[in-house]
């Protein structure tokens, strides 16, 4: 939670509004999506503290994961894809 507040923080009004969910270990995980282009970003938070959080970007057929997740890693990926312009909610 820390990560998205601080990552709030530095981006204030240009930070987008996610669609949140969670997977079967409950780990949480937060997506924003984008369809012109195809793009996406997800932050993925592990339910457990012995776990790392990750974030996983993709555009077209491209994509990575990033482990080393800290709130300016966060908001370097979401400016990213904030260039494309309005975000698509799910």
């Amino acid at each position: 939670m820390l990560l998205v507040i601080d990552a709030y923080e530095i981006m204030g009004d240009r930070f987008p509004k996610a669609s949140a969910s969670t997977d079967e270990q409950g780990g949480i995980r937060l997506t924003w999506s984008k369809q012109s282009p195809e793009c996406e970003i997800r932050l993925i938070c592990p339910a457990t503290a012995a776990q790392q959080a990750a974030v996983y970007h993709e555009l077209g057929d491209n994509y990575a994961i990033e482990s080393d997740v800290t709130p300016s890693v966060l908001v370097q990926w979401l400016e990213w894809l904030n260039q494309f312009g309005k975000l698509d909610w799910m």
